[in-house]
């Protein structure tokens, strides 16, 4: 795949095609951000996602929650 990015500064969205460490790198070198799926094949990093979203700090934070 290949990518021209000059810069942009929103969230790109994908499906599992996406989740490339090269493209979340052009991504956020370019001042972008990224929301793509998290699969069940990655157990250790699934794992990880879940306990940081259960942190009521993060929840506040990030996902806006009273």
């Amino acid at each position: 795949m290949y990518v021209i990015i000059k810069s942009f500064s929103y969230i790109v969205t994908g499906d599992a095609m996406f989740t490339q460490s090269s493209l979340t790198k052009i991504i956020t070198e370019k001042g972008g951000h990224y929301v793509l799926p998290l699969k069940n094949n990655q157990k250790s990093l699934k794992e990880a996602v879940e306990l940081a979203l259960d942190d009521p700090l993060i929840q506040k934070k990030v996902l806006r929650t009273p």
